[in-house]
């Protein structure tokens, strides 16, 4: 379990992480989990069965007990919830032993990475296993002394990788980003930085929203809603120039990998289903948190803002039904 939240960089990443990257945010963060936790775990079912064949990956290396650890990577973090989920699946399937199973998390936010640590010291004891460590994701690996020991041999890392780190690592069996390179710069360079951190056969899993209006994207549940998501989507369009998570299939294409699949997934928001209530809650605590980050770069107003509150507080309710869409992308480094 790592302790470099002290060592890392401050938190204020250029890509700005509009969704609200303080610890303030943890609470919603939280809530979004709980929201997208049934559709990841139908991904891992996916994941870990005959399709891409991750439980068999680890059965094997579980029996043998030689060569190099299977390795799984949260790239973007937070304080880890889905990390515990899987660590939790992982030991309820056998498919777990620290000296061959390592469950590694990165994140940029220092205070999310201080959580995770925390959590794991005090209501996960008996995961002491879990590791994770504070990295800026528009940063080659390489730079993280806690990074660079997992990583494959250089002759295998892409070319924006820089030069340096000599260790022979084996790279990771699966990585996965939840709603992250949609909120990085030039994220088709670090989907390629990522996918070439795989071993051969390593699996590759990403999630990001459509950040468009209409059928193929999202519907506001309420009418006031509507122009306040417009320009998030908006800003985060600007970051890459297009909805990153449309294009990742066709970046995991060119770099060769095999199994690519770009599978819509739709969130409802409002109605009487729990997953809709809470998306609801969640799209409020989003307006409520995001707010001071879209008024410093001048996205909305204050007054935009705290009326666009006052009206959520005063009307929102189950009536109000709407939708959000993301792409989940999944694609496996070929064995040869």
């Amino acid at each position: 379990m790592s302790s470099n939240p002290n060592q890392a960089p401050a938190p204020d990443n250029f890509h700005s992480y509009v969704m609200g990257e303080t610890h303030l945010d943890g609470d919603r963060l939280t809530l979004q989990y709980k929201v997208f936790l049934p559709s990841f775990q139908e991904i891992m079912e996916r994941i870990l069965g005959t399709e891409y064949g991750l439980a068999n990956r680890i059965e094997q290396g579980l029996k043998t007990r030689k060569g190099l650890p299977i390795r799984i990577l949260d790239a973007g973090c937070g304080e880890g919830l889905f990390l515990y989920y899987l660590a939790g699946l992982l030991e309820q399937r056998g498919l777990f032993s620290p000296a061959t199973v390592q469950l590694i998390g990165i994140d940029s936010n220092i205070s999310a990475i201080a959580t995770a640590i925390d959590f794991v010291r005090t209501a996960q004891p008996t995961r002491p296993y879990l590791e994770f460590i504070c990295h800026d994701l528009t940063k080659p690996f390489e730079l993280n002394p806690e990074l660079r020991p997992m990583l494959p041999p250089p002759t295998t890392l892409s070319e924006v990788a820089s030069e340096g780190g000599q260790e022979e690592g084996g790279g990771f069996d699966f990585i996965y980003a939840h709603m992250v390179a949609e909120h990085i710069p030039n994220a088709s360079q670090h989907i390629k930085y990522w996918y070439s951190l795989l071993k051969p056969g390593g699996i590759i899993f990403l999630r990001d929203a459509v950040c468009d209006e209409g059928s193929n994207g999202w519907k506001a549940p309420h009418l006031a809603l509507a122009p306040y998501l417009s320009r998030v989507f908006q800003y985060i369009k600007q970051i890459n120039g297009f909805n990153v998570s449309e294009i990742s299939k066709n970046w995991l294409e060119e770099l060769g990998a095999e199994q690519v699949q770009a599978l819509p997934l739709v969130i409802p928001s409002g109605g009487n289903s729990q997953t809709g209530l809470m998306m609801l809650r969640n799209l409020v605590m989003m307006v409520r948190n995001s707010l001071p980050q879209l008024i410093a770069r001048n996205i909305t107003t204050a007054e935009e803002g705290q009326a666009l509150l006052d009206i959520l507080f005063r009307e929102i309710s189950p009536e109000c039904v709407g939708y959000g869409t993301c792409i989940d992308t999944l694609a496996r480094k070929p064995l040869a």
